[in-house]
């Protein structure tokens, strides 16, 4: 399970990551509001992301996560048909919680009675470790804003300013770039900070539509209550 959860959120990071190298990083109308609201996002202490990814291997991912400056974060994170799990992390612990779906569809080939212990003792409880485990090294970055949002670096661009819209209430510019079978388009916040709101690729082998609220607001991280943590380190 932990081998597709961390290949879960390399998909993940991956998706957010891609205004490190698309085509909106550079000069021009586009590409100069483009980086504002990447730099905008990166300069926020906390926010939330909400979104899905296709991946060719994992198929449909969604992610509902709440992280701020510090790393902390919680949220949820659903893998196509398969379940989900609830993630917390407090400094350096992390805490894994799994529906039974998630538990049953990662232990194919067990044995039955292994599958259900293991469902009676997960299901409902918090499993702890640390973001040093290798097996979780890669979920656990997700909660790292500059890690989420990649190194930016500007480059040339032809990013197309379009019409003006709203994503969620708020005022936004659009900005669109196609790559080869890759559509890009960024939303981005007109009134106050310019934040990025919304990120879509579309065609290619990994579309995706992310949204990022919340901004500054308190993540409220904290560990479950003991009598629900499950220790396996112990």
């Amino acid at each position: 399970m932990r081998r597709t959860l961390a290949t879960t959120a390399l998909c993940l990071t991956a998706a957010a990551a891609l205004t490190a190298c698309n085509p909106f990083s550079g000069e021009g109308d586009g590409g100069d509001l483009a980086t504002k609201a990447i730099k905008a996002n990166r300069a926020a202490t906390s926010f939330t992301v909400k979104g899905n990814v296709s991946d060719p291997k994992e198929g449909d991912i969604t992610v509902d996560l709440a992280i701020d400056r510090k790393g902390d974060c919680k949220g949820s994170i659903g893998l196509d048909g398969q379940g989900s799990m609830g993630l917390i992390k407090t400094g350096k612990t992390v805490y894994m919680s799994y529906d039974e779906k998630l538990l049953r569809s990662q232990s194919k080939g067990e044995a039955k009675a292994d599958t259900d212990a293991a469902v009676k003792m997960l299901v409902g409880h918090w499993v702890k470790t640390t973001s040093s485990d290798a097996d979780i090294k890669d979920l656990a970055s997700m909660c790292s804003i500059d890690e989420l949002l990649g190194t930016f670096d500007p480059t040339d661009t032809a990013a197309e300013k379009g019409k003006d819209t709203t994503v969620d209430g708020q005022k936004a510019a659009t900005l669109t770039e196609k790559d080869g079978k890759e559509t890009y388009t960024m939303h981005v916040a007109t009134e106050g900070t310019p934040y990025l709101l919304k990120l879509t690729v579309a065609g290619g082998d990994q579309p995706s539509t992310l949204a990022f609220s919340g901004f500054d607001k308190p993540v409220g991280a904290k560990a479950p209550a003991k009598k629900d943590i499950v220790d396996l380190g112990n």
